[in-house]
């Protein structure tokens, strides 16, 4: 007859515990006792007697111990026992100086007036997820989000260290920036510098320091880092910039997971970054480059895997050619943004190319852009800013099927075009070219304000008749015709439409025509810019013409966070400069906004 123990599964608990050594029957209580809820003082005092037990062990791990003493910490101090558990923390610190989760419960303020169940809830929650589950949640929040997860007893808090630290910023020199260039005026004319200079200079050279020094000392943070920015200050009034130059050097071989190189700044510092990256760096897969002096020809490191390279220099007649042509097998995406230049399609194998964004010059015998269109099958995302002197209608004409894959497409007719393009079936065309393209998400169509020039290439009004053709679009930007009609335009934007920017708006009465377009505005706007637009009320102009649904805006060149207030009206915070300028992406993520970082 078969007799059935209902406390079964405790005695076969029991009888498998009583075969393992001292020390597994240490770690089996406290991942137990780490399951518990503080629901009643029969679970603390169960921890208590626990945790005293496993410390009684003398042949504990240093790792169990740990474990045992931030165990009880963290339930003495969700009990209000503060002073207690501080003591259980500190020996933790004692034990492990740098742990993470001793360090944050320590920094918590007011704990002892957190709910008795919050600190345990929050390490409960972690022990029920694996850090795989974790890390997934982890990878889907912006990266200001992360910071903020930095300072919080859980699992999240390493996990979201390690992706911060990913990117890291260098900040050689002040790279001062033109509202920061105030206060008194020391020194010589062309050397000297302001005081507000100065103090800036310092706290960068103190954080520069800092970082390279834990990448010299800590191999595991070393090797967290995949992608590096640096930015140089030009001018040469820096006393520490040989020196925090040299140092950079020094840690660049102890990063040896990187992967991307971004450099913006002064030629000299980018010569010797240069050759470090070729002799310690030579699988970097990505570079960006931005000189501050587009005079000199750049030294370029000796790279021959990169998938993805960008140089942007706002004059100059130098070339990367040579460059190019080391990486034309395993380019995939590819950013060249000088106006003098024509592009390099000798050097270029278009049909693997997936992104391209390219601003330069297209000769009268040009066939460019009817290459790029033919040759280009893989591309997803094209942006041609042209200083045309060619008519490329008839290119657009032969291929408005080409380009099946294209998500993002740009195409911007600059100032020095004017009176040297007369095709005024241009615009026609590439307006035919986005209906055969209705996967588009992004676009952006650019002409100059002109009205007798936008003839000249057949810019008009019934170029919006394109937009109803491309129902996913995200981001519009576009140039805007004195024929246009706002209350008709403003329904033919796409409702998925996040981000607006419109140019080139009435003079006459800007006010009213963006009023006008308000009704068809779509409510899922998070983002609007507006430029060529002098306004004295900008929060006024948002206000009546745009959504409640745009957190950011953009009057020209500067930026401002948009917040509701909830009885009516909304505050508008201006970005700094070296926001704007420097960490324009992080703050564009944080705010949803990140479909205008395609458009910078």
């Amino acid at each position: 007859m078969t007799v059935f123990n209902p406390r079964i599964l405790d005695a076969c608990t029991r009888d498998v515990v009583e075969c393992l050594p001292v020390e597994q029957k240490a770690e089996i209580l406290m991942h137990a006792m780490n399951l518990l809820k503080l629901t009643s003082h029969v679970s603390r005092h169960l921890v208590e007697n626990g945790v005293q037990s496993c410390l009684q062990v003398d042949s504990l791990a240093s790792s169990q111990l740990i474990n045992a003493l931030l165990l009880r910490g963290r339930a003495r101090m969700a009990a209000g026992e503060i002073k207690e558990a501080t003591e259980d923390l500190q020996s933790v610190l004692n034990l492990e100086p740098g742990n993470h989760v001793a360090t944050s419960l320590l920094s918590m303020p007011n704990a002892s007036e957190l709910p008795k169940s919050r600190l345990w809830g929050i390490q409960s929650g972690s022990r029920q997820l694996s850090p795989e589950i974790w890390r997934q949640i982890a990878s889907c929040l912006p990266r200001r989000d992360l910071k903020t997860l930095l300072h919080i007893p859980h699992v999240l808090s390493r996990i979201s260290f390690e992706f911060v630290f990913e990117v890291l910023d260098f900040h050689l020199g002040a790279c001062v920036t033109e509202d920061e260039s105030h206060g008194e005026w020391v020194g010589e004319e062309e050397d000297g510098y302001y005081h507000r200079d100065l103090k800036l200079e310092k706290y960068l050279a103190q954080r520069t320091a800092d970082i390279i020094a834990r990448i010299m000392i800590d191999p595991g943070f070393s090797r967290l880092v995949r992608k590096l920015r640096i930015f140089a200050s030009p001018h040469h009034r820096c006393d520490h910039m040989v020196f925090q130059t040299a140092m950079l050097s020094i840690a660049l071989p102890r990063l040896i997971n990187l992967r991307h190189v971004s450099f913006a700044g002064s030629n000299e510092v980018a010569c010797k970054i240069a050759e470090v990256l070729a002799t310690i760096h030579p699988n970097i897969r990505s570079l960006s480059l931005e000189p501050m002096v587009a005079s000199h020809v750049p030294h370029l490191p000796q790279l021959t895997n990169l998938t993805k390279f960008s140089y942007v220099c706002h004059s100059g007649n130098h070339s990367v050619s040579t460059f190019l042509a080391q990486n034309r097998s395993t380019l995939r995406e590819l950013q060249l943004s000088t106006c003098q230049w024509t592009f390099p399609d000798k050097v270029v194998t278009l049909q693997n190319l997936t992104h391209l964004q390219f601003f330069g010059t297209f000769p009268a015998s040009s066939t460019t852009i009817g290459d790029i269109l033919s040759q280009g099958v893989n591309l997803e995302s094209l942006r041609l800013q042209c200083v045309l002197h060619c008519n490329p209608s008839d290119q657009f004409k032969d291929n408005l099927d080409a380009l099946p894959r294209l998500r993002a497409f740009g195409f911007s007719v600059t100032d020095g075009s004017i009176g040297e393009v007369d095709d005024p079936t241009l615009f026609p065309t590439i307006a035919e070219f986005i209906r055969n393209h209705p996967s588009l998400e992004k676009l952006e169509l650019s002409v100059p304000n002109e009205q007798y020039f936008q003839m000249r290439v057949g810019y008009d009004a019934s170029i919006m008749g394109a937009l109803p053709s491309v129902p996913l679009l995200r981001h519009l930007d576009m140039s805007v015709t004195e024929d246009l009609a706002p209350g008709l335009a403003s329904w033919l934007i796409p409702r998925k439409t996040t981000s607006l920017s419109l140019s080139g708006l009435p003079r006459r009465d800007p006010y009213g025509f963006l009023h006008q377009m308000r009704a068809g505005i779509p409510t899922s706007l998070r983002f609007v810019g507006l430029d060529g637009m002098s306004v004295r009320d900008f929060a006024q102009v948002v206000e009546s013409s745009f959504p409640t649904s745009v957190r950011l805006a953009r009057l020209n060149y500067k930026y401002f966070t948009v917040r509701w207030k909830t009885d009516g009206g909304l505050e508008m915070e201006e970005w700094p400069e070296r926001r704007a300028q420097l960490h324009m992406g992080e703050w564009l993520e944080s705010l949803g906004c990140e479909d205008v970082a395609w458009n910078l």
